[in-house]
């Protein structure tokens, strides 16, 4: 099976290959960056909201993710728009140091988090499935 990955990168289209069985799955980047508008409500949304673009426009079985860091004490931040958090700043260094800041009110269980990555398969307008993984930490 061949997928396209709903992604312009080239990279991240080589690291989505390690995870497959090269005979059994093939991976690559799409031709092109689609300009895909991130306005779901949850993860699951915006890899559906991927995936069926690059599908609509390429026409192949697309795989597509959208990830993101979750703080439940603190859910007006992050989540779906970890990628945005702190856009004002450049680094994810600088990011991280900002992050620590915002919660440094947070105590004890308060600061568990858990990252997620929410993977749509697209194959056809009747077939596409979802996976989700995730790491919980503090």
């Amino acid at each position: 099976m061949q997928l396209t990955l709903a992604s312009g990168n080239p990279h991240k289209a080589e690291e989505f290959a390690q995870l497959f069985d090269t005979q059994l799955v093939q991976i690559k980047a799409a031709p092109e960056k689609l300009e895909i508008i991130e306005d779901g409500h949850s993860f699951q949304e915006n890899a559906f909201k991927k995936a069926k673009g690059y599908f609509d426009h390429t026409k192949a079985s697309t795989l597509a993710d959208d990830s993101g860091l979750v703080l439940p004490a603190r859910p007006d931040i992050l989540g779906i728009h970890s990628a945005r958090y702190a856009d004002h700043l450049t680094s994810y260094a600088d990011k991280n140091v900002h992050l620590l800041e915002d919660i440094a009110s947070l105590t004890g269980e308060q600061r568990k988090a858990y990252f997620v990555c929410y993977i749509c398969l697209y194959i056809s307008e009747q077939e596409n499935y979802f996976f989700e993984g995730r790491v919980h930490g503090v």
